[in-house]
Formats: structure tokens, C-alpha cells, sequence
């Protein structure tokens, strides 16, 4: 095991060249991006990233934090059969997300009444105008506009004008979401390790697609 936050990184370099590992796991986004940088000829596998965008390369694949945003919506559907408006607040950094959530929400027959924002500093304009129409606001991960303050003025918005909030994860529904869709992070793991035997199989890492959880938690 090498952590970043306790090991400079020209040792974990060191020891991985002695090691010659036949693949590399890479948990969260530092060190998968970490791995991108330093290991281009070895092969490497992450998990507990909310994009894989920004890691995906010849030599990387892995599973995603992300839940699709169909399975999301077939879910908050089967426990509010009668919600049929969405709320959604996006940004640049997100409309590959808000685009698969338009396109989830016409197959099932919802509304998705979306606003597109530039920063934070928007994003309380931006619930003020959505408030009034939806029946709740859905959160997608986005860190340029949904940093701790932003959700905190939603969460409290929320309360007040009896909208709900469904939040990315359990720690969402403890701050105040009325729920959120999690991952197994223990399956997560398997998952992981599948694709890791798969590529000590022979398997290339970049013709194996980023996978996303398979199991889902409420």
C-alpha cells in the first residue's frame, strides 16, 4: 500500500519500479490521476472516483462513483410514483451529466426543468426561480458550483419552501437530504478486482469500458 498523504511521491515511484507490479489499483481521484501522470506503461485500475473522464486512458479503467442517471430516476420513481418534476442546477463542468438526465427523464415521462449557472455565486438564484416549480431538486456531481455552502443554502431552502432534496450520498441525507442514492463500496471493491483479473487474464486496460455500480443502496 503507498498513500500519498503520508509518502513523498518520488518514493512511491521508487518502490512501485522495484515492486513491478503486473497491475496498480488507485483509490480516489488523487491517486488515479497520480497514476496517469507517473505510470504510463503500467497498468492501472481505480475506483472511488465520481468522473472517470478525468483519468481514462490506454493504460486505466476502472469503476466509477457515479450512478446513471436512469437508474437514479427509476428509483426516486418506484418511491414517489407522483413526483414528476425535476429540478436540476448544472454547470459547464456538468452538462455531459444534465444531458443523460434530460434524456432519462423524457423516457419516463418527467419534467426536468433545469438551470444552467456560471459559479457558486449563482447557484442561490438559481434555487430562488426552481423552487416554485419542481416537486424536488436532484443534486448531480458537480464541485464547481455544489461546494459545502451552496448545498448548505439548499438544504435550508429546501426546508423552507417544502421542496425535497435528493442528494449523491448517505452523508447528503445526514446534513438533510430527504434521501440519496450510495453505492455498495464494498461491491465497488469486487468490481474493481474483477477488472484487475481480467487484465491479469490478458485484457488490455483501454478496450475494458469504465464500469459504473452495479449495486445500488437508498
Amino acid at each position: 500500500d503507498y498513500n500519498l498523504e503520508k509518502t513523498g511521491p518520488p518514493e512511491i515511484l521508487k518502490q512501485i519500479a522495484l515492486g513491478s507490479p503486473a497491475v496498480v489499483l488507485a483509490v480516489g481521484t488523487p491517486a488515479a490521476k497520480f497514476a496517469k501522470e507517473n505510470l504510463p506503461g503500467t497498468p492501472v485500475v481505480f475506483c472511488m472516483i465520481l468522473d472517470p473522464g478525468e483519468v481514462l486512458g490506454a493504460n486505466i479503467t476502472g469503476v466509477s462513483l457515479g450512478i446513471p442517471a436512469g437508474i437514479k430516476l427509476e428509483k426516486i420513481q418506484q418511491i414517489f410514483p407522483r413526483m414528476k418534476r425535476i429540478g436540476l442546477i448544472y454547470s459547464s463542468a456538468s452538462t455531459p451529466e444534465y444531458t443523460k438526465t434530460a434524456q432519462a427523464s423524457d423516457k419516463l415521462g418527467l419534467t426536468l426543468i433545469a438551470r444552467k449557472i456560471d459559479s457558486e455565486k449563482d447557484f442561490p438564484e438559481a434555487v430562488k426561480q426552481l423552487s416554485w416549480q419542481i416537486d424536488y431538486l436532484l443534486m448531480i456531481p458537480d464541485s464547481r458550483i455544489y461546494i459545502p455552502q451552496s448545498v448548505e443554502y439548499m438544504l435550508r431552502e429546501g426546508l423552507k419552501n417544502k421542496f425535497p432534496v435528493i442528494g449523491l450520498a448517505s452523508s447528503y441525507t445526514k446534513a438533510g437530504a430527504l434521501l440519496s442514492l450510495d453505492c455498495d463500496f464494498e461491491d465497488l471493491g469486487r468490481q474493481a478486482g474483477e477488472i484487475a483479473l481480467r487484465i491479469l487474464g490478458g485484457a488490455l486496460p483501454g478496450g475494458i469500458p469504465a464500469e459504473y455500480p452495479r449495486t445500488v443502496k437508498i
